[in-house]
């Protein structure tokens, strides 16, 4: 029993935190297209608690699944949209996520029209999104650069010096 427990137990560890690791990144991605429909429904002046749930209802992803949870315990009084979104946000720990929370709630605690806050926390998530996508673009070419030299290069070189090295054996 101790040996399967010393066997299986970091395993599960791995496991679990990969699962964590898979549902931030899920959320990571999903958040853009959340924010961008939020942002409409706050434009045309819906009040922000039924601009998440509206929002949440018709966008199925992660995130709007966490925010319909955080959304029925506000409903029974449990406690705030401001508080729900924070525990989300500490739940997941994704930085994008953290951030547009921390700027929703500290733009309504302040009087902000929360519908600008909104508008620019998603062009700055865009902007990070295509920077993480350029990143990852120049190092899938620094990836590929190796099989090309060795598949394409090599041999093309080979069967030029092939003939070369013939004439010189020759003689």
């Amino acid at each position: 029993g101790v040996a399967l427990f010393l066997f299986m137990g970091p395993y599960q560890e791995q496991k679990l935190a990969k699962c964590a690791n898979t549902a931030r990144k899920q959320m990571a991605d999903e958040l853009p297209h959340f924010i961008d429909l939020f942002q409409t429904a706050l434009e045309i002046g819906v009040p922000v608690e039924s601009a998440i749930r509206i929002t949440a209802i018709n966008v199925p992803c992660l995130v709007s699944k966490e925010l319909l949870l955080a959304m029925a315990e506000t409903e029974i009084g449990a406690k705030g949209w401001q508080c729900a979104l924070e525990e989300i946000a500490l739940r997941y720990d994704v930085s994008v996520f953290s951030d547009f929370v921390l700027a929703v709630v500290a733009s309504y605690e302040k009087g902000i029209p929360i519908a600008e806050v909104v508008a620019r926390k998603s062009m700055e998530i865009k902007q990070i999104n295509l920077l993480d996508a350029k990143e990852r673009a120049a190092r899938l070419s620094n990836t590929i650069l190796l099989p090309v030299m060795v598949f394409k290069i090599l041999p093309l070189l080979a069967i030029m010096l092939i003939p070369i090295m013939v004439q010189i054996s020759s003689m």
